[in-house]
């Protein structure tokens, strides 16, 4: 009877871990897609966001939408056991777990550090928590020995009519500081922020650092000693993605 019982709890127990690591996943953002590559869960990764171009393979996965929008009734077919996105996506407001057994996971990528934790969490999730802590690792450890051979003031903007630039709660002011350069909006308390060009004049920026060629004419105008550096489509990606290439990002800040 003791040893039929003991055959009992260890199957218990094996069948309890299979079913764990065999949970399926979704991701609506690509930061988050990058993480399941970066820390080798891409095989439990069934759907992705129509951004996720990184890496290649990611191509290759069903799209299912983006933060903003996504398709509903293609996700409760594929019907995945996590669905991980970040703050303020649409499906917060979709109480899609009432009707089925996925469960949500919505990160908030403001910081570096909030990267590392979600990474951990991810790892976590997919059974790949030892991964995850080496990627920790190597990322914290990357960006600790960045340093910039001269610091510059940059005037980080994101789009044009109106003028978004980046204030400090913000991932991209995180990601700047980390890097050892000054962020030029660093006194605005926001995440993203509308500025005018009256509070623009009130600045002295080493480089400014454009998103889109669109518009950036009367900025030329305002700082017409000032070197503007557009980033390339990989650039903006790389720089506005808080995943597992955030070592890079830094870098890049630090190199300008």
């Amino acid at each position: 009877m003791k040893k039929l019982l003991l055959t009992f709890l260890v199957l218990l127990f094996v069948n309890s871990f299979v079913f764990a690591a065999e949970n399926t996943f979704a991701t609506l953002v690509p930061s988050i897609t990058e993480i399941m590559y970066a820390i080798d869960a891409q095989d439990k990764l069934i759907a992705v966001s129509t951004e996720c171009n990184y890496p290649k393979d990611a191509e290759k996965k069903e799209k299912i939408g983006n933060t903003f929008y996504f398709n509903k009734e293609r996700l409760l077919e594929l019907s995945p056991d996590y669905l991980l996105t970040v703050e303020g996506s649409q499906f917060a407001n979709f109480q899609i777990t009432n009707k089925s057994k996925i469960k949500a996971v919505c990160y908030t990528m403001d910081s570096v550090n909030a990267v590392y934790d979600a990474i951990l969490s991810v790892g976590r999730l997919t059974d790949r928590y030892d991964n995850a802590v080496k990627l920790v690792k190597k990322l914290s450890k990357d960006i600790d020995n960045t340093k910039p051979k001269r610091q510059q003031k940059i005037l980080y903007i994101i789009q044009f009519n109106p003028i978004i630039t980046i204030g400090n709660k913000s991932y991209l002011s995180d990601v700047i500081r980390k890097s050892g350069q000054i962020n030029e909006t660093d006194d605005l308390n926001e995440f993203y922020p509308a500025v005018s060009y009256e509070y623009l004049l009130t600045k002295k920026p080493d480089i400014i650092v454009v998103s889109f060629r669109n518009g950036y004419e009367k900025i030329q105008k305002l700082f017409p000693n000032t070197k503007i550096y557009f980033l390339s489509d990989g650039e903006n990606s790389l720089i506005n993605r808080p995943g597992p290439r955030i070592n890079q990002a830094v870098r890049f800040f630090a190199d300008l």
